[in-house]
């Protein structure tokens, strides 16, 4: 059985740009492409599918955020979408203080073997992320605000990477694929003040998408959808004091940027 499985996400950066957001708070924008934690974010995209895989039942169904903490460990905190077909969801959550925040929009992960007309899992997932996205129709705001630049946050995995699945997760059969290639475009937040709060609300449209024509039987085909996503994040943890007038103006402001997340999710097997 060979599957492939779609999922939405966004991705951002603001350089040194800073947005004021309606929580009086900014958000930095990590980067496409940086390495965060020691890692680049390609490979934390890998880590984000083996923790959607861990969690059961299915993730992606969650429709309050009572699952949003299952299973999070280490300084990046992911968060999920929803699956391929599925109504606009709210979630409300809380993050720990001093994570990493990661979110997709629109992403494609491909394992077990390539669909029919592709040489390999590598270049399937490639062709599917070509196909299917056109980053103009892609949404992602924060706290109300537009997120601009989502082009600048394609982001791949490294090759080849193991997927660990559990029973009654994100739709692929339980079990470890060492074939698994994941891209598509993904937001990292820098670490958020303790006692902030923050809507993220994202989503987009996908392309109709049909791939090449395979020897024998029909090419993948996968139609258009849209996702529609709103997080509710409260940053755990102990809030800052806050430093007298005299003290604040002798810092430089530093500037950070902020962004927004989605995503969804689609099953394709081929038997």
């Amino acid at each position: 059985m060979r599957m492939s499985l779609l999922v939405v996400s966004l991705w951002l950066f603001l350089g040194c740009l800073t947005i004021a957001s309606s929580s009086a708070a900014t958000v930095e924008i990590v980067p496409g492409g940086s390495t965060v934690a020691g890692k680049p974010i390609g490979e934390w995209t890998a880590d984000w599918w083996n923790w959607a895989n861990s969690i059961s039942p299915n993730i992606f169904n969650d429709t309050t955020g009572a699952q949003a903490n299952e299973n999070q460990s280490g300084p990046v905190f992911f968060v999920a979408g929803t699956s391929s077909g599925s109504p606009p969801v709210t979630r409300n959550f809380t993050v720990p203080q001093g994570k990493y925040v990661l979110f997709p929009l629109i992403n494609w992960i491909t394992a077990n073997g390539p669909d029919a007309g592709f040489a390999n899992t590598a270049e399937e997932v490639t062709a599917l992320v070509d196909g299917t996205v056109d980053v103009a129709q892609l949404i992602a705001q924060v706290d109300g605000i537009d997120v601009p630049d989502l082009a600048s946050h394609r982001e791949q995995s490294q090759i080849n990477f193991t997927l660990n699945v559990v029973a009654d997760s994100t739709g692929f059969p339980a079990g470890t694929y060492t074939d698994a290639n994941a891209d598509g475009y993904w937001v990292m937040l820098a670490p958020l003040g303790a006692g902030e709060s923050h809507t993220l609300h994202f989503g987009g449209t996908s392309k109709d998408f049909t791939g090449p024509q395979p020897a024998e039987g029909d090419p993948l085909s996968v139609p258009s959808f849209t996702v529609d996503v709103t997080s509710n994040i409260t940053i755990t943890g102990a809030a800052a004091i806050p430093l007298p007038p005299a003290v604040m103006s002798a810092i430089p402001f530093g500037a950070v940027a902020l962004a927004s997340f989605a995503w969804r999710r689609r099953l394709r097997a081929a038997m």
